[in-house]
């Protein structure tokens, strides 16, 4: 099939799949809004959660420690808050969603609040920096924030795709605990394309870089006509061909590494894993619409399509997302 056939395929056919990017389950939390006041102990700013621990009487006058679960670095850090927001010492007044488990002093940030007034949100639109009307780009050159993203459920898995029995099998399995962010393994295209994090576009002579925020993520699109090697290195990002056509670039990728959720949560992808990708800049510049087609023999009946939406971002600079693998794998003992 030639490169304009493919192409089109991928957008004709009709089965939608959400990118898997998000995290970890919040199903060990319950719904239930704790507000009380506590004293800071020490804050680890690390990635891909912050935490921040803090010392309260309780019911009975006994000092305890809580430990507080807030967002990523980045996800703070546009919310007004540094790695010195909080410190050692600190009076604050905690508002946070409880673990189920009340033998667990875990908590899930909402958001603190300073002896001098100061509100430091951690969840939803609060506190986050957003600029209203930012100017339309010229070209898809420049840096994007995903809008209207969404993970679906975080606490099943993605059986709602076109499953073969293979696939079936393992997610009947399926475990927040297997994510492969627990051991910082990113995830693969057109999956980390979502998720609230930045994207950045380079267009260069020959090459388009993209550039993935959440878990500091580069993919090379080889744009000066060659076809993909006959003996592919495989990779978590693969291998990326791309071109031009009518203003859209057209990304096609193969060569992408087995990935233990790589279709969607909990269930696998394999090296048959096929993706086309069409990244269409809207007219006013303002939006770009990420239009993606994958098919995988091995997991997948038939090829899966979807859409993904972009918004101009250039008040926003990509910052800097280690992820630590002990930080990560500790939610594994608290689900």
């Amino acid at each position: 099939m030639n490169r304009s056939g493919i192409a089109a395929l991928g957008l004709a056919l009709g089965a939608v799949s959400t990118p898997n990017v998000a995290h970890h389950s919040r199903a060990n939390f319950s719904d239930e809004l704790l507000a009380f006041q506590a004293t800071v102990t020490r804050v680890e700013w690390v990635n891909p959660h912050v935490y921040v621990y803090v010392e309260a009487p309780d019911e009975k006058g006994v000092m305890t420690e809580w430990e507080v679960e807030t967002q990523s670095t980045p996800n703070l850090i546009r919310r007004g808050w540094t790695a010195r927001s909080l410190g050692e010492g600190d009076v604050v007044t905690i508002r946070a969603n409880p673990d189920k488990n009340p033998q667990k002093k875990l908590l899930f940030s909402m958001s603190f609040t300073k002896a001098d007034g100061t509100v430091l949100a951690s969840q939803g639109s609060a506190g986050r920096i957003v600029v209203d009307d930012v100017p339309g780009a010229s070209s898809l050159a420049g840096v994007w924030e995903t809008t209207g993203w969404s993970a679906g459920p975080r606490d099943t898995a993605a059986t709602h795709l076109p499953l073969t029995e293979k696939a079936k099998a393992a997610a009947v399995g399926f475990s927040v605990s297997q994510h492969p962010m627990v051991e910082c393994i990113p995830n693969t295209p057109p999956g980390n394309m979502g998720g609230p994090y930045l994207h950045e576009i380079e267009i260069l002579e020959d090459i388009v870089i993209v550039r993935v925020e959440y878990n500091e993520v580069t993919r090379t699109v080889y744009m000066d006509g060659r076809s993909h090697p006959a003996n592919l290195e495989f990779s978590n990002q693969g291998h990326s061909i791309g071109w031009w056509e009518d203003g859209v670039l057209v990304v096609d990728t193969v060569g992408l590494e087995e990935h233990r959720w790589g279709n969607g949560r909990g269930v696998p992808s394999g090296r048959q894993r096929h993706i086309v990708e069409r990244f269409t800049l809207s007219d006013d510049g303002k939006t770009v619409r990420l239009d993606y087609f994958f098919e995988d023999p091995e997991y997948l009946t038939e090829p899966v399509t979807g859409t993904i939406n972009w918004r101009h971002a250039p008040h926003l600079t990509l910052l800097r997302y280690r992820c630590d693998p002990k930080v990560s794998r500790r939610f594994v003992s608290q689900d």
